[in-house]
Protein backbone atom coordinates (compact mmCIF):
# COMPACT_ATOMS: atom_id res chain seq x y z
CA UNK A 1 0.00 0.00 0.00
CA UNK A 2 1.28 3.47 -0.76
CA UNK A 3 1.34 6.24 1.84
CA UNK A 4 -1.43 8.10 -0.01
CA UNK A 5 -3.73 5.09 -0.15
CA UNK A 6 -5.81 4.28 2.89
CA UNK A 7 -6.12 0.75 4.18
CA UNK A 8 -9.84 0.82 3.30
CA UNK A 9 -9.09 1.87 -0.29
CA UNK A 10 -6.44 -0.82 -0.69
CA UNK A 11 -8.74 -3.50 0.72
CA UNK A 12 -11.62 -2.33 -1.51
CA UNK A 13 -9.41 -2.58 -4.61
CA UNK A 14 -8.11 -6.03 -3.63
CA UNK A 15 -11.66 -7.23 -2.89
CA UNK A 16 -12.81 -5.94 -6.29
CA UNK A 17 -9.97 -7.79 -8.04
CA UNK A 18 -10.64 -10.94 -5.99
CA UNK A 19 -14.32 -10.84 -6.93
CA UNK A 20 -13.58 -10.27 -10.64
CA UNK A 21 -11.24 -13.26 -10.73
CA UNK A 22 -13.87 -15.43 -9.01
CA UNK A 23 -16.77 -14.56 -11.34
CA UNK A 24 -14.89 -14.52 -14.66
CA UNK A 25 -15.20 -17.81 -16.57
CA UNK A 26 -12.10 -19.06 -18.36
CA UNK A 27 -12.31 -21.52 -21.21
CA UNK A 28 -10.26 -24.57 -20.41
CA UNK A 29 -9.55 -27.80 -22.23
CA UNK A 30 -12.56 -29.45 -20.60
CA UNK A 31 -16.15 -29.07 -21.73
CA UNK A 32 -17.15 -26.31 -19.32
CA UNK A 33 -15.73 -23.01 -18.13
CA UNK A 34 -13.15 -22.90 -15.36
CA UNK A 35 -13.39 -20.55 -12.39
CA UNK A 36 -10.51 -19.43 -10.20
CA UNK A 37 -10.11 -17.71 -6.86
CA UNK A 38 -7.42 -15.35 -5.60
CA UNK A 39 -5.99 -14.35 -2.25
CA UNK A 40 -4.18 -11.09 -1.52
CA UNK A 41 -1.76 -9.95 1.17
CA UNK A 42 -1.58 -6.17 1.68
CA UNK A 43 1.22 -4.55 3.66
CA UNK A 44 2.26 -0.92 4.16
CA UNK A 45 5.49 0.28 2.58
CA UNK A 46 8.15 0.43 5.26
CA UNK A 47 11.92 0.20 5.68
CA UNK A 48 12.58 -1.31 2.23
CA UNK A 49 10.78 -2.87 -0.68
CA UNK A 50 12.16 -6.28 0.33
CA UNK A 51 10.72 -5.93 3.84
CA UNK A 52 7.38 -4.79 2.42
CA UNK A 53 7.24 -7.76 0.04
CA UNK A 54 8.09 -10.15 2.87
CA UNK A 55 5.22 -8.73 4.93
CA UNK A 56 2.79 -8.96 2.01
CA UNK A 57 3.93 -12.54 1.33
CA UNK A 58 3.36 -13.51 4.98
CA UNK A 59 -0.13 -12.00 4.82
CA UNK A 60 -0.82 -13.90 1.58
CA UNK A 61 0.13 -17.19 3.26
CA UNK A 62 -2.12 -16.22 6.19
CA UNK A 63 -5.01 -15.66 3.76
CA UNK A 64 -4.44 -19.08 2.22
CA UNK A 65 -4.18 -20.72 5.64
CA UNK A 66 -7.48 -19.11 6.72
CA UNK A 67 -9.41 -20.54 3.79
CA UNK A 68 -8.20 -18.88 0.57
CA UNK A 69 -10.16 -16.54 -1.70
CA UNK A 70 -9.72 -13.68 0.76
CA UNK A 71 -7.82 -10.48 1.50
CA UNK A 72 -5.53 -10.11 4.51
CA UNK A 73 -4.15 -6.65 5.29
CA UNK A 74 -2.07 -4.99 7.97
CA UNK A 75 -1.18 -1.39 8.82
CA UNK A 76 1.57 -2.50 11.18
CA UNK A 77 5.19 -2.68 10.16
CA UNK A 78 6.17 -6.11 11.42
CA UNK A 79 9.71 -7.29 12.01
CA UNK A 80 10.90 -9.77 9.43
CA UNK A 81 11.34 -13.23 10.94
CA UNK A 82 14.67 -14.94 10.42
CA UNK A 83 14.73 -17.23 7.40
CA UNK A 84 15.11 -20.28 9.64
CA UNK A 85 11.75 -19.42 11.26
CA UNK A 86 9.91 -19.36 7.94
CA UNK A 87 7.99 -22.41 6.81
CA UNK A 88 7.68 -23.53 3.23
Amino acid sequence: MSSTQTKAEAIALAEHLRHQVRVTPYQGLSSGPLYFTASFGLAPFAISIDHTLQQADALLYQAKKLGRNRVEASLEVRPTPPISACTV
